[in-house]
């Protein structure tokens, strides 16, 4: 697995918090009514760069009821920013890495639903993903060999893409995790998933990219 570029944690998008004028989709404000983070925010999908990365569109802020200074759910307009994000859960090969297009195209097929392994979303996409906070407090702030900036996030989409993508072996599990303690940990859970990609390794990149 190649290193990812500079990551920035979700704390750099409360800057985008700053709105740029009336809401255009019924139940999103213009303002929070409060200057807490969002639980997640809401982006659109403009294209999939590889099997963990997107490339979205910034849509909206969404805070829960226990988050929201009103107590009920609440979704406010941020500013349209396009950036790139990696779910730091899980680790997709890199451009020219063995089964890169593989899992790339199986990110677009598999959990996104989309059609065609060459699929590129068009300017009009509907396919919204959500952007969690993520929970690891020991990410650093860089990865060597950066190039750019990438922005980390855990991404849902109707699914758990990190749950689909290690169990179906086309990901392992990201280098960002801690090893933890215990059973019933986040770690736990996410080598359980890849255990069961390894266990079809005759149909996935475990059989063709990482035997062991």
């Amino acid at each position: 697995m190649s290193h990812r570029p500079t990551i920035l944690t979700a704390s750099v998008l409360l800057s985008l918090l700053a709105l740029t004028g009336c809401s255009t989709e019924p139940g999103t404000t213009t303002s929070p009514s409060t200057t807490a983070e969002p639980s997640f925010y809401t982006a659109r999908v403009i294209d999939v760069l590889s099997g963990d990365t997107l490339r979205v569109q910034m849509k909206t802020g969404v805070y829960h009821p226990s988050e929201s200074a009103t107590g009920e759910r609440e979704e406010v307009e941020v500013p349209s920013e396009t950036i790139v994000v990696k779910d730091p859960s899980f680790d997709a090969p890199a451009p020219g890495e063995c089964g890169f297009e593989e899992s790339r195209s199986y990110l677009v097929t598999g959990v996104l639903g989309q059609q065609g392994p060459e699929w590129v979303l068009e300017e009009d996409s509907s396919v919204t993903v959500e952007l969690h906070r993520d929970t690891i407090e020991t990410l650093p702030e860089t990865l060597p060999e950066a190039e750019s900036e990438v922005k980390l996030y855990s991404i849902n989409y109707r699914n758990n893409p990190a749950s689909v993508m290690l169990q179906r072996g086309y990901a392992q599990v990201g280098e960002l995790v801690p090893a933890e303690e215990g059973t019933n940990t986040r770690y736990s859970q996410l080598n359980a998933w890849q255990d069961a990609g390894k266990r079809t390794a005759e149909r996935n990149l475990w059989g063709s990219c990482w035997s062991e």
